[in-house]
């Protein structure tokens, strides 16, 4: 199943200053106001290894500076965890997990079920990867 997250960009798309110098254009590009992440995994850099996805804007409901009312949509699909940032103000956002339930609503989860979610998964990569354990014949 599948369903669409919506979230408001408060204070518009971040605009690349464009310097012609790549090093200086990156140094100076500001993050998104708003993202959604697909959790996959335990993380070595962050807690969380994390696969950005990537949102369709729409600007129909825009304010002429492009301040409010540009909304950013993702596709969610279901047996996937999600990582939301949501502006809720011009200076509070709030971060939270999420997935996708049978019926297609996006349902809160708490990190701790993001942490057995995690931890399911390195089993089962541990499993395809080396098979399961055999007892051998002499009981190890």
């Amino acid at each position: 199943m599948k369903s669409t997250l919506g979230l408001e960009m408060i204070g518009g798309k971040p605009l690349r200053s464009h310097t012609g110098i790549h090093q200086i254009d990156d140094l100076f590009d500001l993050p998104y106001p708003c993202w959604c992440a697909e959790i996959k995994g335990f993380g070595i850099k962050f807690r969380f290894d994390r696969e950005f996805i990537q949102g369709k804007n729409d600007y129909s409901r825009a304010n002429s500076k492009g301040t409010r009312g540009i909304f950013c949509y993702y596709i969610l699909e279901s047996d996937h965890i999600y990582e939301v940032k949501e502006p809720l103000s011009w200076s509070r956002a709030e971060r939270y997990f999420c997935r996708v339930s049978d019926d297609g609503e996006i349902v809160r989860i708490t990190e701790k079920e993001v942490e057995a979610f995690c931890e399911r998964e390195c089993l089962r990569k541990y499993k395809e990867k080396y098979g399961e354990r055999k007892q051998t014949p002499d009981g190890d």
